[in-house]
């Protein structure tokens, strides 16, 4: 276990959507006092597409901890992002939540990852009236925000309504101003999104328990798993699988690694290629 290195130390958080109460009480079990640095993170992108994100979740979540680190002048640094989407073939919303630590005092950065299925988000499309109440059930309004757009240009957009009657009288407003299409969608913000909110909490646990790991080899904080080993042998035709065979472990500042104990029980078929191709 990591000495308490971190105890009495400053981490700046680049936040605006209120998760200091999500992140914060994990890097406590530290010892580490966060707080909210005061920078503009939809500069790096938004839901609504009004700003594009540029880079990868991880990438993103980077830069938002460093600007955040510049404007709070610390050496640690917070920042987390998330991905909302359909992933693979199946037609199922996910959220993945990165939340990324930056520690310049040690020379590393670590980050780890919680995915939910649970998210409620929801959007349609009015060409008239007002929306239905099974609409906005399907998307837990007035608990989760939702956000108007219309079809004029320039796009008229609205974020965090939760109640009915500025709801009602934002999408009248684009129907007076000409529009003849309205957007209702969900407001995926952290601060507007319930359902979000426990994944970015269980990404900042995993990453607190990671740091508490030391690297056997230069005692660098965030010790954990870095790969994994496939090939586990088909129980059909004992050819090489896609299942996994071992974890790998390893430093996040060194080159340290280790395989794990191997999982040598006979892979199900469906992950070989010969027997399920």
């Amino acid at each position: 276990m990591t000495p308490a290195r971190y105890t009495g130390k400053k981490a700046s958080l680049a936040t605006m959507h209120g998760k200091l109460e999500l992140i914060s009480p994990s890097m406590s079990t530290l010892g580490l006092d966060v707080f909210p640095s005061p920078i503009d993170t939809d500069v790096f992108g938004t839901f609504t597409g009004d700003v594009a994100r540029r880079a990868s979740p991880f990438e993103t979540a980077l830069a938002k901890a460093r600007d955040g680190m510049r404007a709070a002048s610390t050496t640690l640094g917070l920042a987390s992002e998330g991905s909302i989407g359909v992933q693979g073939f199946l037609p199922i919303v996910a959220d993945v939540e990165t939340v990324i630590f930056v520690d310049d005092d040690e020379g590393f950065v670590l980050a780890e990852t919680a995915v939910s299925h649970h998210i409620v988000t929801h959007s349609w499309t009015l060409s008239q009236g007002l929306p239905l109440e099974a609409d906005l059930e399907r998307a837990g309004f007035p608990n989760h925000g939702l956000i108007v757009r219309s079809d004029r240009k320039p796009v008229d957009i609205t974020k965090g309504i939760h109640d009915h009657k500025e709801l009602n009288r934002v999408i009248e407003h684009c129907w007076e101003m000409g529009a003849t299409q309205v957007t209702v969608e969900s407001d995926l913000r952290a601060h507007h999104c319930p359902s979000r909110r426990p994944t970015i909490a269980e990404a900042a646990r995993k990453l607190a328990n990671r740091l508490l790991n030391s690297c056997p080899s230069c005692d660098c904080p965030g010790w954990g798993l870095v790969d994994i080993v496939r090939g586990r042998e088909c129980a059909q035709c004992a050819l090489p699988t896609q299942a996994k065979l071992a974890d790998v472990f390893g430093c996040s500042r060194c080159s340290a690694r280790e395989t794990g104990a191997l999982n040598t029980e006979p892979a199900d078929p469906s992950t070989c290629e010969r027997c399920n191709p």
